[in-house]
């Protein structure tokens, strides 16, 4: 068999064992809206409905950020390709979970990809998620 029979068998095999390699993506969040510096912006990365953005120990990544000039930034790297939602949390009192009041309305901020709002409760999946094909870029503002 000659080398370039040998190349082809390669290529072709790269291609049905590695294709979730190859589309790995890095995704970049610029977050804004913060109403002060105090604590922290805790970011999900969510990959199911059921988990969004309620079940926070659920989602496939997670980040805690500082929060600068009422803005703040994070990324999370080798992504594989799939429909996923952001969710966050400015964490104020820095106790690690959404400060709610004694009904369960938010005290503190929450954003989530798309700027999807609450409607009667949190944001659902479907007006959050996105599709990850490439590296993306979303910005979210949060929301108080």
């Amino acid at each position: 068999m000659n080398n370039f029979y040998k190349i082809k068998i390669v290529i072709l095999v790269l291609g049905i064992f590695l294709p979730n390699t190859l589309m790995a993506a890095t995704i970049d969040i610029n977050l804004d809206g913060f109403r002060n510096n105090r604590g922290q912006a805790l970011i999900y990365l969510h990959n199911r409905p059921d988990s969004f953005p309620t079940k926070p120990d659920n989602a496939v990544a997670f980040k805690k950020v500082q929060i600068r000039k009422m803005t703040a930034k994070t990324k999370f790297e080798n992504i594989e390709a799939g429909l996923y939602g952001v969710s966050v949390v400015h964490d104020e009192n820095n106790d690690g979970t959404l400060e709610t009041n004694f009904i369960g309305i938010p005290k503190e901020g929450r954003g989530a990809s798309n700027n999807a709002k609450a409607k009667f409760g949190p944001p659902s999946f479907d007006d959050a998620s996105f599709k990850l094909e490439s590296n993306t870029q979303l910005s979210i503002t949060i929301q108080y």
